[in-house]
């Protein structure tokens, strides 16, 4: 069995809404990673269940198991209960049994532990501390294959004018984002 797994921000961390045409255009460069890991071999696919890149996953490969019944989908949320998006997993298996703060480390760490690749949507040009690149840094460590997505990249090809429309004016001091002493957007905001 070969396996491909994912990570990526979750929704509140892009600066725009899951309905706006910048997440269609995301979803599409990654249904077309998931089709190249179908095409070398790939048969089996971990998504860790959280909003945002886990929840787009699960979606495209709920929509592409009705063309390709030759993969297996499992679902490994952090702990029971934390995501109600399951429709399309064979399988789930909470890595921790309550939300405690190693859980989501246990998470990324069993799928990156468990896999041959990683789909990584996450762009250094749009920098966030979190489990993201904590995951992504994890697979590096692995030496497993890693197809990262650049979505900022990705967007400013499509959108000339994508800084006017998601208020990021090109460096960290003019976001609207909360930055730590490295000027790293940071996941949430700190308490004052």
């Amino acid at each position: 069995m070969k396996t491909c797994c994912f990570t990526g921000h979750r929704s509140r961390i892009f600066p725009f809404s899951q309905t706006d045409e910048r997440c269609g255009i995301i979803k599409k460069e990654m249904k077309m990673l998931i089709e190249a890991a179908l095409n070398d071999g790939f048969n089996h696919f971990i998504v860790g269940g959280a909003s945002g890149v886990d929840e787009w996953a699960l979606e495209i490969l709920r929509e592409m198991k009705t063309l390709v019944h030759s993969f297996s989908v499992t679902l490994a949320p952090p702990y029971p209960g934390f995501t109600d998006v399951t429709q399309g997993a064979d399988e789930i298996i909470p890595l921790s049994s309550q939300d405690d703060p190693s859980c989501f480390f246990k998470r990324n760490m069993y799928m990156v532990d468990n896999s041959q690749r990683i789909i990584a949507v996450y762009d250094e040009a749009f920098p966030v501390e979190g489990g993201t690149l904590q995951t992504l840094n994890y697979a590096k460590t692995k030496q497993i294959t890693i197809e990262q997505l650049r979505w900022k990249k990705l967007l400013d090809g499509y959108y000339l004018h994508i800084p006017e429309k998601v208020g990021y004016k090109g460096s960290p001091a003019q976001s609207s984002f909360p930055l730590n002493e490295q000027g790293v957007f940071l996941v949430e905001a700190p308490e004052k």
